[in-house]
């Protein structure tokens, strides 16, 4: 990204970066992650200046939010040093592979995001029916976030909104 600092360079470096905190929690050294915020800031200031509309897409960020919770976060919450916490919740790993393998495919990738959805909601349903204590709640996401994001592929195309939606999900929130 220093040598070429395109809009391009930057995503694929915070999506190596989010990757690499994903699949690598488990070694000795943990890597500081990434704060979203800073990655969308800095993206901002590259051309073309349509990343906002689909970052603050209400759909686009229900279902980030839901990526994050299904790795990185709920990784993070499992597995902990200081004080681990089992979940009923399954951890998605694999999940960002499987979204960018088929990002070049728009009706792929709505399959893939849709089975992802499909599993995901399963899953929070299962938590609810059972009255299964859960510190952190998984988000919600709702059909219409879903129509959201596939009128964003339709709009911007699928390997974008993909490449975004996995970067986002990866990174860390701003903690509040």
């Amino acid at each position: 990204y220093l040598l070429a600092p395109t809009a391009r360079n930057w995503t694929d470096f915070g999506l190596a970066y989010g990757q690499f905190c994903f699949h690598h929690f488990r070694s000795v050294w943990y890597p500081q992650t990434f704060v979203r915020d800073l990655w969308e800031q800095q993206l901002m200031t590259h051309p073309p200046s349509n990343y906002a509309e689909i970052l603050r897409d209400p759909g686009f960020e229900a279902i980030a939010a839901a990526i994050h919770f299904a790795t990185t976060g709920l990784l993070w919450r499992t597995q902990r040093p200081q004080n681990p916490q089992p979940s009923a919740f399954r951890i998605r790993y694999g999940l960002d592979r499987d979204l960018l393998e088929h990002a070049r495919d728009p009706a792929r990738f709505i399959g893939a995001l849709s089975e992802f959805l499909r599993t995901y909601a399963w899953d929070r349903e299962r938590l609810r029916v059972n009255n299964l204590h859960h510190e952190h709640w998984p988000p919600e996401v709702t059909d219409e976030h879903f129509y959201r994001v596939v009128a964003l592929v339709d709009q911007h195309g699928s390997e974008l909104v993909a490449r975004l939606l996995v970067t986002s999900g990866l990174l860390r929130p701003e903690r509040s």
